[in-house]
Protein backbone atom coordinates (compact mmCIF):
# COMPACT_ATOMS: atom_id res chain seq x y z
CA UNK A 1 0.00 0.00 0.00
CA UNK A 2 1.70 3.56 -1.00
CA UNK A 3 2.02 5.92 1.57
CA UNK A 4 -0.46 8.84 1.78
CA UNK A 5 1.55 11.88 0.00
CA UNK A 6 1.16 15.20 0.87
CA UNK A 7 2.04 18.35 -1.13
CA UNK A 8 4.90 20.29 0.06
CA UNK A 9 3.47 23.71 -0.28
CA UNK A 10 0.15 22.79 2.49
CA UNK A 11 1.97 24.07 5.14
CA UNK A 12 2.72 27.47 3.84
CA UNK A 13 -0.38 27.48 2.10
CA UNK A 14 -1.86 27.18 5.21
CA UNK A 15 -0.21 30.35 7.50
CA UNK A 16 -0.73 32.28 4.61
CA UNK A 17 -4.44 31.78 4.93
CA UNK A 18 -3.78 32.65 8.82
CA UNK A 19 -1.80 35.36 8.49
CA UNK A 20 -4.13 37.11 6.25
CA UNK A 21 -6.82 36.47 8.68
CA UNK A 22 -5.16 37.77 11.09
CA UNK A 23 -4.42 40.71 9.06
CA UNK A 24 -7.87 41.83 8.44
CA UNK A 25 -8.35 41.15 11.99
CA UNK A 26 -5.76 43.55 12.91
CA UNK A 27 -6.86 46.15 10.32
CA UNK A 28 -10.45 46.02 11.67
CA UNK A 29 -9.24 46.20 14.98
CA UNK A 30 -6.75 49.60 14.13
CA UNK A 31 -9.12 50.97 12.12
CA UNK A 32 -11.88 50.79 14.70
CA UNK A 33 -9.53 52.36 17.47
CA UNK A 34 -8.86 54.89 15.06
CA UNK A 35 -12.75 56.01 14.76
CA UNK A 36 -12.99 56.16 18.68
CA UNK A 37 -10.03 57.78 18.92
CA UNK A 38 -11.69 60.60 16.30
CA UNK A 39 -15.36 60.68 18.22
CA UNK A 40 -13.37 61.78 21.46
CA UNK A 41 -14.01 65.90 19.66
CA UNK A 42 -17.83 66.28 18.69
CA UNK A 43 -17.67 69.35 16.08
CA UNK A 44 -20.83 71.46 15.45
CA UNK A 45 -21.28 73.35 12.42
CA UNK A 46 -24.37 75.05 10.41
CA UNK A 47 -26.11 78.66 10.13
CA UNK A 48 -27.93 80.94 12.14
CA UNK A 49 -29.69 84.17 12.62
CA UNK A 50 -29.23 86.00 15.64
CA UNK A 51 -26.27 86.45 17.98
CA UNK A 52 -24.95 84.48 21.36
CA UNK A 53 -22.74 81.81 22.88
CA UNK A 54 -22.90 78.97 25.59
CA UNK A 55 -20.56 76.60 27.37
CA UNK A 56 -21.73 73.26 28.53
CA UNK A 57 -20.66 70.33 30.96
CA UNK A 58 -21.95 67.83 29.76
CA UNK A 59 -25.83 67.74 27.36
CA UNK A 60 -27.69 68.75 31.31
CA UNK A 61 -25.80 71.96 32.83
CA UNK A 62 -24.05 74.72 31.10
CA UNK A 63 -24.80 78.51 30.95
CA UNK A 64 -24.71 81.34 27.84
CA UNK A 65 -26.01 84.09 26.47
CA UNK A 66 -27.89 85.22 23.05
CA UNK A 67 -31.10 84.59 21.33
CA UNK A 68 -31.60 83.71 17.63
CA UNK A 69 -32.78 80.65 15.55
CA UNK A 70 -29.72 78.11 14.22
CA UNK A 71 -29.62 74.79 12.47
CA UNK A 72 -26.54 72.78 10.87
CA UNK A 73 -25.03 68.99 11.80
CA UNK A 74 -23.68 67.87 15.16
CA UNK A 75 -21.40 65.21 15.97
CA UNK A 76 -22.58 62.72 19.18
CA UNK A 77 -19.42 60.93 18.90
CA UNK A 78 -20.01 58.35 15.96
CA UNK A 79 -22.77 59.54 14.91
CA UNK A 80 -24.51 62.99 13.79
CA UNK A 81 -28.00 64.86 14.26
CA UNK A 82 -29.20 66.86 11.59
CA UNK A 83 -31.94 69.60 12.42
CA UNK A 84 -32.18 72.90 13.90
CA UNK A 85 -34.04 75.53 15.89
CA UNK A 86 -34.66 78.11 18.67
CA UNK A 87 -31.24 79.10 20.23
CA UNK A 88 -31.88 81.23 23.03
CA UNK A 89 -29.69 81.83 26.64
CA UNK A 90 -30.02 84.29 29.70
CA UNK A 91 -27.31 82.62 32.10
CA UNK A 92 -28.15 79.36 33.35
CA UNK A 93 -31.84 80.10 32.12
CA UNK A 94 -31.84 78.54 27.99
CA UNK A 95 -32.83 76.18 25.76
CA UNK A 96 -31.69 74.65 22.65
CA UNK A 97 -33.65 72.80 19.68
CA UNK A 98 -31.98 69.87 18.09
CA UNK A 99 -33.79 67.20 16.13
CA UNK A 100 -34.44 64.75 13.11
CA UNK A 101 -37.75 64.67 13.42
CA UNK A 102 -39.87 62.65 15.93
CA UNK A 103 -41.10 64.60 19.13
CA UNK A 104 -38.03 66.03 20.87
CA UNK A 105 -37.83 65.87 25.08
CA UNK A 106 -36.52 68.55 27.56
CA UNK A 107 -33.53 67.82 29.62
CA UNK A 108 -31.46 69.70 31.97
CA UNK A 109 -30.71 71.09 34.90
CA UNK A 110 -28.89 73.77 37.03
CA UNK A 111 -32.27 75.55 35.14
CA UNK A 112 -30.66 74.83 31.74
CA UNK A 113 -33.13 73.21 29.71
CA UNK A 114 -32.18 71.47 26.41
CA UNK A 115 -34.52 70.29 23.65
CA UNK A 116 -32.70 67.42 22.36
CA UNK A 117 -33.93 64.45 20.38
CA UNK A 118 -34.03 61.38 22.29
CA UNK A 119 -31.66 58.74 20.31
CA UNK A 120 -27.85 60.21 21.41
CA UNK A 121 -27.30 57.51 23.80
CA UNK A 122 -26.40 58.71 27.37
CA UNK A 123 -22.86 58.11 27.47
CA UNK A 124 -22.01 60.22 23.90
CA UNK A 125 -23.76 63.15 25.92
CA UNK A 126 -20.85 63.26 29.22
CA UNK A 127 -18.80 66.24 26.87
CA UNK A 128 -17.36 69.81 27.71
CA UNK A 129 -17.51 72.34 25.14
CA UNK A 130 -19.18 74.92 23.45
CA UNK A 131 -20.71 76.89 20.59
CA UNK A 132 -21.27 80.63 19.25
CA UNK A 133 -23.83 81.63 17.13
CA UNK A 134 -22.45 84.81 14.86
CA UNK A 135 -22.40 86.35 11.28
CA UNK A 136 -24.96 83.73 10.08
CA UNK A 137 -22.97 81.05 11.53
CA UNK A 138 -23.09 78.34 14.43
CA UNK A 139 -20.26 76.73 15.18
CA UNK A 140 -18.66 74.82 18.44
CA UNK A 141 -16.60 72.09 19.50
CA UNK A 142 -17.29 69.15 21.99
CA UNK A 143 -14.43 67.30 24.45
CA UNK A 144 -16.88 63.86 24.84
CA UNK A 145 -15.77 61.97 28.01
CA UNK A 146 -17.76 59.73 27.26
CA UNK A 147 -16.21 58.74 24.17
CA UNK A 148 -12.67 58.83 25.91
CA UNK A 149 -13.77 55.82 27.81
CA UNK A 150 -15.54 53.97 24.54
CA UNK A 151 -11.81 54.62 23.21
CA UNK A 152 -9.64 52.76 25.90
CA UNK A 153 -12.77 50.12 26.71
CA UNK A 154 -11.96 49.00 22.78
CA UNK A 155 -8.26 48.88 23.82
CA UNK A 156 -9.02 45.57 25.26
CA UNK A 157 -12.19 44.68 23.26
CA UNK A 158 -15.07 46.22 24.79
CA UNK A 159 -17.40 48.61 22.75
CA UNK A 160 -19.21 51.15 25.31
CA UNK A 161 -20.97 53.20 22.87
CA UNK A 162 -21.45 49.84 20.42
CA UNK A 163 -20.15 51.32 17.78
CA UNK A 164 -17.63 49.85 16.15
CA UNK A 165 -18.19 48.81 12.21
CA UNK A 166 -20.01 51.83 12.13
CA UNK A 167 -19.55 54.60 9.62
CA UNK A 168 -18.25 57.84 10.75
CA UNK A 169 -20.73 60.74 10.16
CA UNK A 170 -23.39 58.04 9.76
CA UNK A 171 -26.93 59.47 10.76
CA UNK A 172 -29.21 58.18 14.28
CA UNK A 173 -31.51 55.43 13.24
CA UNK A 174 -35.09 56.53 14.20
CA UNK A 175 -36.44 54.04 16.92
CA UNK A 176 -39.46 51.58 15.86
CA UNK A 177 -42.37 51.63 17.15
CA UNK A 178 -42.73 48.86 19.65
CA UNK A 179 -46.41 48.38 19.51
CA UNK A 180 -48.04 46.58 16.23
CA UNK A 181 -51.62 47.67 15.00
CA UNK A 182 -54.25 45.51 16.01
CA UNK A 183 -55.82 43.00 13.12
CA UNK A 184 -59.69 42.77 12.87
CA UNK A 185 -60.30 38.89 12.78
CA UNK A 186 -61.23 37.61 9.14
CA UNK A 187 -64.63 36.14 8.43
CA UNK A 188 -65.12 32.57 9.70
CA UNK A 189 -64.53 29.27 7.61
CA UNK A 190 -67.33 27.58 5.43
CA UNK A 191 -66.51 24.65 7.38
CA UNK A 192 -67.62 26.21 10.77
CA UNK A 193 -70.55 27.82 11.32
CA UNK A 194 -70.96 30.49 13.93
CA UNK A 195 -73.45 30.39 16.68
CA UNK A 196 -74.73 32.73 19.03
CA UNK A 197 -73.26 32.36 22.66
CA UNK A 198 -76.93 32.28 24.38
CA UNK A 199 -77.77 29.47 21.80
CA UNK A 200 -78.17 26.22 23.65
CA UNK A 201 -76.06 23.24 22.17
CA UNK A 202 -78.15 21.04 19.99
CA UNK A 203 -78.70 17.37 20.52
CA UNK A 204 -76.21 15.23 19.79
Amino acid sequence: MCPKRTSASAPFLSAACLTLLGCADAGRYLRDRALDLSDVVDPKFGLGLGAGAKAEVSDYAGAGAGIGAAGGYEFYGRRTMVGGGVFFHLGVVGADMLGEGGPPIAEGNLLLVQFKDERPPPLSRARIGGEVLAALVNIGVYVNLGEIADFFGGLVGLDPAGDDGVAKGARFEPEEPTTRPATRPGPPGRGTPTRPSNEPPGPR
